[in-house]
Protein backbone atom coordinates (compact mmCIF):
# COMPACT_ATOMS: atom_id res chain seq x y z
CA UNK A 1 0.00 0.00 0.00
CA UNK A 2 1.22 3.46 -0.87
CA UNK A 3 2.23 5.51 2.14
CA UNK A 4 0.29 8.79 2.01
CA UNK A 5 2.22 10.60 4.76
CA UNK A 6 4.84 12.29 2.53
CA UNK A 7 2.18 13.43 0.08
CA UNK A 8 -0.12 14.76 2.80
CA UNK A 9 2.78 16.54 4.51
CA UNK A 10 3.95 18.07 1.23
CA UNK A 11 0.45 19.45 0.64
CA UNK A 12 0.71 21.28 3.97
CA UNK A 13 -1.70 19.24 6.06
CA UNK A 14 -0.92 18.19 9.61
CA UNK A 15 -0.40 14.42 9.81
CA UNK A 16 -2.24 14.09 13.13
CA UNK A 17 -5.23 15.93 11.69
CA UNK A 18 -5.18 13.76 8.56
CA UNK A 19 -4.97 10.55 10.61
CA UNK A 20 -7.96 11.51 12.76
CA UNK A 21 -10.01 12.46 9.69
CA UNK A 22 -9.20 9.13 8.03
CA UNK A 23 -10.19 7.19 11.16
CA UNK A 24 -13.48 9.06 11.62
CA UNK A 25 -14.43 8.57 7.97
CA UNK A 26 -13.49 4.88 8.18
CA UNK A 27 -15.75 4.54 11.24
CA UNK A 28 -18.59 6.01 9.22
CA UNK A 29 -17.88 3.58 6.40
CA UNK A 30 -18.17 0.62 8.74
CA UNK A 31 -21.80 1.39 9.57
CA UNK A 32 -23.20 2.70 6.29
CA UNK A 33 -24.47 0.70 3.32
CA UNK A 34 -23.50 -0.93 1.02
CA UNK A 35 -20.76 -2.52 3.14
CA UNK A 36 -21.84 -1.71 6.70
CA UNK A 37 -19.91 -4.57 8.28
CA UNK A 38 -20.74 -3.48 11.83
CA UNK A 39 -24.44 -3.38 10.97
CA UNK A 40 -24.35 -6.97 9.72
CA UNK A 41 -22.60 -8.10 12.91
CA UNK A 42 -25.15 -6.28 15.07
CA UNK A 43 -28.08 -7.79 13.16
CA UNK A 44 -26.70 -11.34 13.41
CA UNK A 45 -26.85 -11.91 17.15
CA UNK A 46 -30.36 -10.71 18.13
CA UNK A 47 -31.70 -11.98 14.74
CA UNK A 48 -32.85 -8.48 13.81
CA UNK A 49 -33.35 -7.76 10.11
CA UNK A 50 -30.49 -5.76 8.61
CA UNK A 51 -32.97 -3.18 7.30
CA UNK A 52 -34.04 -2.38 10.88
CA UNK A 53 -30.42 -1.99 11.94
CA UNK A 54 -29.73 0.37 9.03
CA UNK A 55 -32.81 2.42 9.98
CA UNK A 56 -31.47 2.70 13.52
CA UNK A 57 -28.10 3.88 12.23
CA UNK A 58 -29.53 6.89 10.37
CA UNK A 59 -29.32 9.36 13.33
CA UNK A 60 -25.77 8.21 14.02
CA UNK A 61 -24.78 8.79 10.40
CA UNK A 62 -26.21 12.32 10.37
CA UNK A 63 -24.44 13.23 13.61
CA UNK A 64 -21.21 11.73 12.27
CA UNK A 65 -21.50 13.86 9.12
CA UNK A 66 -21.94 16.97 11.27
CA UNK A 67 -18.83 16.05 13.27
CA UNK A 68 -16.82 15.47 10.09
CA UNK A 69 -17.93 18.85 8.74
CA UNK A 70 -16.87 20.54 11.99
CA UNK A 71 -13.51 18.78 12.01
CA UNK A 72 -12.87 19.82 8.41
CA UNK A 73 -13.99 23.41 9.00
CA UNK A 74 -12.13 23.84 12.29
CA UNK A 75 -8.97 21.66 12.34
CA UNK A 76 -7.90 23.22 15.65
CA UNK A 77 -10.52 21.03 17.35
CA UNK A 78 -8.34 18.02 16.56
CA UNK A 79 -5.00 19.74 17.09
CA UNK A 80 -5.80 21.44 20.42
CA UNK A 81 -4.82 18.54 22.70
CA UNK A 82 -1.61 17.56 20.86
CA UNK A 83 -0.55 21.21 20.91
CA UNK A 84 -0.80 21.24 24.72
CA UNK A 85 1.23 18.09 25.28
Amino acid sequence: MLDAAPLVASLGFDLVWFGIIVIVIAELGLVTPPMGLNAFVVSKYPNTPVVDVFRGIVPHVFSHLVVIALLLAFPTIILWLPAHM
